[in-house]
C-alpha cells in the first residue's frame, strides 16, 4: 500500500512555485500536483507514522507535533509570499493523488474564487485582553459601597446570603459589559476589513499571555487598508473603549479562518 499524500495548500497554477526543502517530516520532498487551474503542494508521508491508532496518540504529543507543525507553517508562509494561497490544516492526508484530485474537483470553483478574492490580502489576529480578577474587584468594591448601609443592617447569616447573590451579580454585570464593548469593537474594526470572524477564546495557559481574553477575532485585510486598520486598533485600545480592553494585533497570517473547507461535500 502506498504512503499517503500530505496536503499543505493550494495556489493558482499560473504562479505556482514549489517551496524549497523537504515536507512535513523532513524526509520526503515537497512536490507539485497539477489540478487544472490549481496546483497542490504536497509531500508523501510515512503511513506508519501518520495513520492508525498510534498516529492519533502522536497528534496529542506536543513534542512530536511541534516541529512538524512549524514546518507546515513555514511551507504555507513561503506559498503566501508568492501570492494567494488556500492554506490547509495540519495533518490533512489523502490516500493517493487520485483521491486528492477528486476532492479538489468537487470544490474547484469555490477554491479559485477564494484565491481571486484574497489576492493581496492577509489574515490579521486581534485579541481583546483584560485582567478579569481586577475588573471583578472594581465592580464588587463599587456595589459594596453602594449597599454598605443595607448590608450592615442584616444579620450575619442573611448578609452572607446577600453577598453570595452580589458576587453572582458582579459576574453577570462584567460579562454583559464585556459583551457590549466587544460587539462595538468588532463592528468598528470590521469597517476596514474585507471579512471578519470570531475565533475560539484561549485560556492564559494556551495563549501564553498574562491577561485574560475577552475576544479573539480574525480579520481579512487588503494590503492598501492595512495602515488604517492598524491605526484603528491603536486608537480603540485601552482608553479608546469603555472597558479599557487592550487590543493586541498580530500577523500577517495565511487566511486559515476564511478558507473553504475541503472536507465538506
Amino acid at each position: 500500500m502506498n504512503d499517503p499524500l500530505y496536503l499543505f495548500g493550494l495556489v493558482p497554477s499560473a504562479t505556482a512555485v514549489t517551496p524549497a526543502g523537504a515536507g512535513v517530516d523532513g524526509v520526503y520532498p515537497l512536490e507539485r500536483l497539477e489540478l487544472g487551474n490549481l496546483t497542490a503542494i504536497v509531500s508523501a508521508v510515512s503511513r506508519r507514522e501518520f495513520v492508525g491508532p498510534e498516529a492519533e496518540e502522536r497528534l496529542q504529543d506536543l513534542a512530536w507535533v511541534g516541529p512538524r507543525a512549524l514546518r507546515h507553517q513555514t511551507v504555507i508562509r513561503d506559498l503566501m509570499d508568492q501570492g494567494p494561497v488556500v492554506p490547509v490544516r495540519f495533518a490533512t492526508l489523502f490516500s493517493d493523488a487520485e483521491a486528492l484530485r477528486t476532492r479538489i474537483a468537487r470544490h474547484q470553483a469555490t477554491l479559485l474564487a477564494f484565491l481571486e478574492r484574497t489576492r493581496d490580502q492577509a489574515e490579521w489576529s486581534v485579541k481583546a485582553l483584560y485582567d478579569r480578577k481586577s475588573a471583578l474587584a472594581r465592580i464588587t468594591e463599587r456595589i459594596l459601597a453602594e449597599r454598605e448601609t443595607e448590608l450592615a443592617a442584616l444579620a450575619p447569616g442573611r448578609r452572607y446570603f446577600e453577598e453570595q447573590k452580589l458576587h453572582k451579580a458582579v459576574e453577570s454585570e462584567l460579562n454583559t459589559a464585556l459583551a457590549e464593548t466587544c460587539r462595538r469593537l468588532y463592528e468598528r474594526l470590521g469597517e476596514t476589513a474585507t471579512d471578519a470572524c470570531e475565533v475560539r477564546l484561549q485560556a492564559k495557559e494556551q495563549s501564553g499571555l498574562a491577561l485574560d481574553m475577552a475576544a479573539n477575532w480574525a480579520f481579512l485585510i487588503a494590503r492598501p487598508a492595512l495602515e488604517i486598520f492598524r491605526q484603528t486598533v491603536d486608537e480603540l485600545s485601552g482608553e479608546g473603549n469603555p472597558g479599557g480592553l487592550q487590543l493586541r494585533m498580530s500577523g500577517p497570517w495565511p487566511p486559515y479562518n476564511f478558507s473553504p473547507r475541503l472536507d465538506e461535500s
